[in-house]
């Protein structure tokens, strides 16, 4: 009978110290843009707007993207995301499906990593290219650290699907 409340107090020590024990958190990297007319390097006049969210993992190899977007003034022909800072134009570095939502996972290098952390990364979304030759609306990235905490991990995840 003792051993077993000896069995028993173990066991409850042990399920106490759990949270004790719990990997340290990290931060995972969010960026967040909104897109207007306005930030195309030649304002296009489009009154389209949308929004877009990164999430960058703790490696710095892979990014979570989700852009939305409504009201263009033409039918969407293009997208993507482009290496520059805000008030320029940059080389494309990925070219995303013509659809909305537009959403998926992106395996990333250093040189891309880099610009997401320096914030010179955009995205635009084309549409009639004689309206809109430079795109229509536009959004570059700026970067926001939320805490990673194990228990909301997936709710972290949740506010930016």
């Amino acid at each position: 009978m003792r051993s077993l409340i000896n069995v028993r107090n173990l066991v409850l020590v042990g399920l106490l110290a759990l949270p004790l024990l719990a990997v340290p958190a990290f931060a995972e990297y969010v960026f967040e843009a909104d897109l207007t007319g306005e930030q195309e390097v030649v304002p296009s006049g489009s009154t389209a707007f949308g929004h877009a969210t990164l999430i960058m993992n703790d490696a710095l190899t892979e990014i979570a993207y989700t852009v939305n977007f409504a009201g263009l003034d033409a039918v969407q022909t293009a997208a993507g995301f482009f290496l520059s800072a805000p008030g320029t134009v940059g080389p494309e570095a990925l070219t995303l499906p013509v659809d909305v939502p537009l959403a998926g996972v992106w395996e990333i290098d250093e040189q891309i990593a880099s610009a997401l952390l320096d914030e010179a990364l955009y995205v635009n979304v084309f549409s009639d290219g004689d309206l809109f030759p430079d795109g229509e609306i536009r959004g570059n990235f700026t970067l926001t650290i939320v805490a990673d905490e194990p228990v909301s991990w997936d709710g972290v995840k949740a506010l930016y699907r």
